[in-house]
């Protein structure tokens, strides 16, 4: 993968925290790479990301990071009438796990609405 992934994807599970955070598990695939991202969202918009995971499988590929940063928001798409959630994330590689991809780090775009997911995964050198 040299240019960005765009994978569809779904939400496979989804927890609220009393402390009013957010972790949420996504599944994707585009034929030829899998993805499994999770992350937790903190309670307040603007406040930064910092606890998840990025996982990406093809063949003999794969790819693993860490969160690194990134921030999300709400917001109301008069297109679909309906709520949506953007993400812009950034997993950095985990270096206690075996990845077969050089990327030192993953910017991810993903936008949610209702259980289902749009991603966009751009490997950075």
């Amino acid at each position: 993968m040299d240019a960005a992934l765009e994978l569809d994807g779904e939400i496979v599970e989804r927890q609220s925290y009393l402390n009013g955070t957010r972790y949420l598990l996504i599944e994707g695939a585009n034929g030829d790479w899998s993805v499994q991202l999770a992350v937790t969202l903190p309670r307040e918009e603007g406040e930064p990301v910092e606890e998840g995971d990025l996982s990406l499988s093809a063949d003999a590929h794969g790819w693993f990071g860490l969160a690194a940063g990134g921030e999300h928001h709400s917001r109301w798409d008069d297109t679909i009438d309906a709520p949506v959630l953007d993400l812009e994330l950034r997993y950095a590689r985990n270096p206690d796990a075996e990845s077969s991809e050089p990327w030192p780090s993953v910017a991810a775009t993903v936008r949610i609405y209702g259980d289902e997911a749009r991603l966009t995964l751009s490997p950075e050198s």
